[in-house]
Order: structure tokens, then C-alpha cells, then sequence
């Protein structure tokens, strides 16, 4: 056998070692030759000079076909990574925090009359009654001038950034009210009424400013049944920004919304 076919079968060893499982039948064919080699050996020995001579033929040619065969190394791409898993919790924050800056209280306010009590005499100074009740004396009320009071006050939802608002018809029904719109950033900004729809309860308001944050809006045709429902809104006119979840229980249904001073208004 020649040497330089060892050395040769031994690159081909070497070059295929791989601590890759994937190079592991390839390892197996090589070790099954390796034993053929150290069987036909023996078997040469024994058998004689007819075996001798046979022997370094075959195993030229099988370290020829060895060689010309290409190393396939199969690449294993790395597995995706899961898309993490977020909770109903975390969604409803999430949308929370996103709409809370383009939720805004919408309150309405009007000059009323300021009413003073006194006490007067109920004959009207006459001196025949005051002879029989000097000091009788019942309390009695007079208009004292007029003083700005909040009389009311809604949620609205800015949908332009140059300041268009959209809130309920109901909530600045009032057209002698003057309404005042609080952003999320405590400021606040007078408001114009550009339109009201009683069908549909909706208003437009304006205020004059810019670079706000509008709310994206959905497709309400596309809305089902058992959808998640969230709230955000000025509650009962006392608690800004209060969040609710719920359900869609029902479609194309009207509805009653009451509060202070809009009783009954669908």
C-alpha cells in the first residue's frame, strides 16, 4: 500500500470531522471504509500475494471517488423567535395610553344671575300693620348682578391636529354657554361650536391650536357583537380621563344619555 494513499485518506478524515450531528453519516461511511481497509488487509495477508496485489487498486480507487465527492455542509437557520404574547391587560393599557392624549373634558359655562336674601316687611311699610307688628319681618330675594358658574360638561376626542374636536350634541346643547376645552395637559382653550346634529348626537368643536395629537378612528360598520369595548372619558363631569371596559352588547340601537341639564336626550 502507498503512503501517499494514507496521508491522503487521512486528510479526508480530518476534513470531515465535524462536532456538527449533521456531519455524522458522513463520519460513519468514512469509519465503515476505514474497517473495510483494515478487513481487506488481513484478508491480504492471509489470502496471499493475489490479495496483496488486488488490495492497493481498490483502495486507490475508493480514496478517488472519496475525493471527488463535495463536503455538503447543511446550514440550520436559526428558529424564529416566538412573537411574544401580551394579555388582555397589557392591550387595554397599551390603547390607554396611546388615546389618553387626544382625550379632552369639555366643560360648559354660563353667566347666571347671583341671588341675594334679605329680610323685609311683608306689608310693605304700611303704618297701620306696623303698629300691631313692629318688628315682623319675612325673608325675601333680589337679583345681585351675574356670576360665571359651570353647568355642565362632556367628553370630546381631537381628530385634527390644527385643534377639531368631536364631542356629543347633547353636551353643548346649550347655544348661550360659553365651553372651555381641557386638554390632557391641564390647559385649557376656548371652544367654538361649528356644528350640531341632534339625529346623530354629534358636535364639532374648535380651538385655536396646533401640533395636537389626533385619535385614530376605526370603521364603526366593521364593528361585532362581543367586541372589547374602552371608555375613556370625563365621568359624571367630575373624574377626567376614567376608564371603562365592556362589550359591544348590541348594533344600530338608540340610546339615552342623561346628565346634568340633558334629561332624556337620545
Amino acid at each position: 500500500m502507498q503512503k501517499s494513499n494514507l496521508n491522503k485518506l487521512y486528510q479526508i478524515f480530518t476534513t470531515m470531522s465535524s462536532e456538527n450531528p449533521q456531519d455524522n453519516l458522513k463520519q460513519t461511511i468514512l469509519i465503515s471504509v476505514l474497517v473495510s481497509f483494515v478487513t481487506a488487509l488481513v484478508v491480504g495477508f492471509v489470502s496471499g500475494g493475489a490479495g496483496s496485489f488486488a488490495f492497493p487498486y481498490w483502495l486507490k480507487t475508493e480514496i478517488g471517488r472519496l475525493s471527488e465527492q463535495p463536503i455538503i455542509k447543511e446550514i440550520v437557520k436559526p428558529s424564529a423567535p416566538e412573537a411574544a404574547v401580551q394579555t388582555q391587560e397589557e392591550l387595554i393599557v397599551k390603547v390607554v395610553k396611546d388615546a389618553s392624549p387626544s382625550v379632552v373634558s369639555v366643560i360648559a359655562t354660563k353667566d347666571l344671575p347671583v341671588v341675594e336674601q334679605y329680610f323685609g316687611e311683608p306689608f310693605g311699610g304700611d303704618e297701620f300693620f306696623r303698629q300691631f307688628f313692629p318688628e315682623f319681618q319675612v325673608p325675601q330675594y333680589r337679583q345681585k348682578g351675574t356670576e360665571k358658574k359651570e353647568i355642565g360638561s362632556g367628553t370630546g376626542f381631537i381628530v385634527s391636529s390644527d385643534g377639531l374636536i368631536v364631542t356629543n350634541k347633547h353636551v353643548v346643547s346649550d347655544t348661550e354657554a360659553e365651553y372651555t376645552v381641557l386638554t390632557n395637559d391641564e390647559k385649557k382653550y376656548a371652544a367654538n361650536v361649528l356644528a350640531r346634529d341632534p339625529v346623530q348626537d354629534v358636535a364639532i368643536l374648535k380651538i385655536e391650536k396646533t401640533g395636537l395629537t389626533p385619535l385614530r378612528l376605526g370603521d364603526s360598520d366593521k364593528v361585532q357583537i362581543g367586541q372589547t369595548v374602552i371608555t375613556i372619558g370625563n365621568a359624571l363631569g367630575e373624574f377626567r380621563n376614567t376608564v371603562g371596559v365592556g362589550v359591544v352588547s348590541g348594533l344600530s340601537r338608540s340610546i339615552v344619555a342623561s346628565g346634568p341639564g340633558t334629561p332624556g336626550e337620545k
